[in-house]
């Protein structure tokens, strides 16, 4: 999270990001969901490695 603050559903686990968090996020069938509960927007930044 680089601005603002959020909940991160990952699996059955539930984190409250806020800004400097990171949070591993492991393939699933799901994927993890990222919910803004407040008014403020809020300012992400995802990257991935992806194996050949």
């Amino acid at each position: 999270m680089l601005k603002g603050s959020g909940i991160h559903v990952v699996s059955q686990n539930v984190y409250r990001q806020v800004p400097g968090d990171a949070v591993s996020v492991a393939p699933s069938n799901l994927g993890p969901t990222l919910i803004n509960d407040t008014e403020e927007p809020f300012k992400t930044f995802y990257f991935a490695r992806y194996t050949r």
